[in-house]
């Protein structure tokens, strides 16, 4: 995003986005932790800033990695001795996230192990090759776009990050990394309002 101004900081209905992406997990009162990747530089005056808008009692932030797949490595490490049996993983840059969601995605995740809220994508879908001419078009009814929060057994999701690292795997999302060992992935409708800020008029 541009304007040096980090998405999950920018402001959105008078808070951060950041705040937004965080409280309606603790408000349902079903974590016991919540551990924020950010900078390591950042993370005096985001702890500050959480605190004005919310108990941050169960609110953890620690320093990110290069990537997001390192950053949420980063925060399974900080579970490794307390071993919850379940774990959600959210984007921070996703902050119009629903309780009703949160709930789909846990019941399924105590179901199944693993599960990730997906969408219906309505544009045309085409494969191109590496010259940019479509090779053919894709069927909407089996390709969807995947969102968060993503859910899995914690044990499983660590052992597979630690698989990633040590193979140097890079993976789009942790459904991903998830499926470097384990299968299979559930998924459970999602919510076209949870949107991702990726350009500064997404947040209008």
């Amino acid at each position: 995003m541009q304007g040096g101004t980090k998405k999950e900081y920018r402001i959105l209905g008078q808070k951060p986005v950041l705040v937004h992406s965080i409280f309606p997990f603790i408000l349902s009162g079903l974590f016991y932790k919540v551990v924020v990747t950010l900078p390591e530089n950042d993370i005096v005056y985001i702890t500050a800033t959480l605190s004005r808008y919310m108990d941050t009692t169960r609110v953890c932030c620690i320093g990110g990695g290069v990537t997001r797949q390192e950053s949420v490595y980063f925060a399974l490490k900080e579970f490794e001795q307390s071993a919850p049996e379940y774990i959600l993983i959210h984007d921070g840059a996703r902050p119009w996230i629903q309780a009703n969601l949160i709930n789909r995605v846990l019941e399924a995740t105590f179901k199944f192990g693993a599960c990730i809220p997906v969408v219906e994508i309505p544009d045309a879908l085409k494969e191109i090759d590496e010259k940019g001419f479509i090779n053919k078009s894709l069927c909407r009814d089996t390709i969807k776009g995947a969102q968060t929060p993503q859910g899995f057994l914690f044990s499983r999701i660590y052992q597979a990050h630690l698989a990633a690292r040590e193979q140097k795997r890079e993976a789009l999302d942790d459904a991903e990394v998830y499926s470097l060992l384990f299968h299979p992935v559930a998924t459970v409708q999602g919510d076209v309002e949870n949107r991702k800020i990726t350009y500064t008029h997404d947040l209008f």
